[in-house]
């Protein structure tokens, strides 16, 4: 089995290694095809990291191994990479984040471990002004994937009702994300605050659906949805992200029509599957890179 390759793109040389080690163990996925995988959809995942800081989850020996999350780019980053200077409130030391702008640097990140690709909500050149607004649909032990692609339905309609266009897809874990892509001319405070009201809103309409707060998800078997992941700093797994988890699951752009039927779960999309789906459908997320929408007032929904 080939453990190293050279592999020319972007006009770059690229020196791919350890593509025989199994980064799935029980499923015999090496990191090998993981790489392949994400140079064969880097024209489709890009758009979605283009311009965006991206934190880096590394799993150097795959997913049985140690894990970390990294912010910086290591010292030994090539100097074509494209950089974003950030100072985090934690730490008087700026990161020097990675931003992927091509295909070379993708493949030079998933190369170093990286399973998992991070992008902030926001490009680097607008940092506190997000592209899109997030809801983390979080659902309790207890509640089956069937229940929580109805309370994602719902949302789903009451967002329809206001006027805006969302986009689901799967986390690749065991939640949901609902996106509502956003004219740049929020802040993330503005963005957090309607997304309070629409919570308080929808939960008075549908009792025991939803909550923010994590104790009553806890007790109640409702949906968490955590508005606070719409920060700065804060970053969501990719579109057709895979994920470190057994079976190499995707987080993958989902049809309004799939999560209203209920039939579609976690594990049916993988690196294997992925992208036959995509083919057969197209991106269901491009629509979110053209779409600019402004939040309706919601005081008069009250």
């Amino acid at each position: 089995m080939q453990k190293r390759a050279v592999w020319h793109l972007d006009g770059r040389e690229l020196h791919v290694t350890n593509l025989d080690k199994h980064f799935w163990p029980n499923e015999a996925i090496t990191k090998g095809e993981l790489l392949r995988y994400y140079r064969q959809l880097a024209a489709t995942i890009l758009p979605y990291l283009r311009d965006r800081p991206l934190v880096m989850r590394v799993w150097p020996d795959g997913i049985t191994g140690r894990h970390f999350y990294r912010w910086r780019l290591p010292p030994y980053a090539p100097s074509w990479i494209e950089r974003y200077r950030y100072q985090p409130q934690s730490t008087s030391r700026p990161a020097e984040m990675a931003v992927i702008n091509d295909a070379a640097t993708l493949i030079w990140v998933v190369n170093q471990g990286v399973i998992e690709l991070h992008p902030w909500l926001t490009t680097r050149q607008q940092p506190r002004q997000p592209r899109w607004l997030c809801f983390d649909l979080d659902p309790a032990a207890e509640m089956s994937f069937e229940q929580l692609l109805q309370v994602a339905s719902r949302i789903g309609e009451n967002l329809q009702a206001l006027g805006l266009q969302s986009f689901p897809k799967t986390s690749g874990g065991d939640g949901l994300h609902i996106i509502v892509p956003l004219t740049p001319e929020y802040t993330f405070e503005q963005v957090r605050a309607w997304l309070e009201v629409f919570i308080t809103l929808f939960e008075r309409r549908h009792p025991g659906m939803i909550t923010s707060d994590k104790r009553l998800a806890a007790r109640g078997g409702r949906v968490l949805i955590d508005y606070a992941q719409n920060a700065v700093g804060k970053s969501l797994v990719a579109p057709y992200s895979v994920r470190a988890r057994p079976g190499a699951p995707v987080s993958t752009p989902l049809s309004w029509a799939e999560v209203d039927g209920g039939q579609v779960r976690p594990a049916d999309f993988t690196l294997r599957s992925l992208p036959d789906r995509l083919q057969r459908l197209g991106d269901l997320f491009a629509d979110t890179l053209r779409c600019q929408q402004q939040l309706p007032n919601l005081a008069k929904e009250g």
